[in-house]
């Protein structure tokens, strides 16, 4: 019997609700913000939408979600390892979440994910596996 696959897309509004819980609070034990790349001759208002929602979202989460932008992430005991997020990143670490923990994944698309869960998409994004914690 041959199985279905399913394609679902995930607005960059959920992404970017994901990394705002997890760098404000639910992966602050092991990482910090080192910083936003932006490519040569680009501003950060090229990456930031203010119609986008009615929420407020830092112009960083907002532009990690573009092509050709991404944000170092550090250790917070050793200091010197860091870690490379990108969009394409972002894409990984949500199949790696919908492959590899189911759970957090639904949750996720049904908006009922947590510090745990956005925690688990971080470092899957940002390290293609869960490491810590």
């Amino acid at each position: 019997m041959k199985d279905f696959t399913v394609t679902t897309t995930v607005t960059a509004k959920r992404i970017m609700d994901l990394l705002i819980t997890a760098l404000e609070g639910g992966s602050n034990y092991w990482c910090a913000l080192d910083g936003l790349f932006l490519p040569n001759g680009t501003e950060i208002s090229d990456f930031t939408e203010d119609a986008l929602t009615n929420d407020y979202y830092p112009t960083y989460i907002q532009a990690v979600t573009h092509d050709d932008v991404h944000i170092m992430l550090y250790d917070v005991e050793d200091h010197e390892t860091t870690w490379k997020l990108t969009r394409e990143g972002l894409a990984k670490g949500l199949q790696l979440l919908s492959e590899e923990y189911p759970k957090h994944y639904r949750d996720m698309l049904a908006g009922h994910d947590d510090a745990d869960t956005a925690d688990a998409f971080l470092q899957l994004a940002a390290l293609e596996e869960i490491v810590y914690g």
